[in-house]
């Protein structure tokens, strides 16, 4: 298990998020 992943998911879904939010 690689935390680097888990945080790389989390910025991705945090820039989906703010996209979203722009929308």
């Amino acid at each position: 298990m690689s935390p680097t992943l888990s945080e790389t998911d989390q910025e991705h879904i945090f820039k989906i998020m703010l996209a979203l939010k722009q929308l």
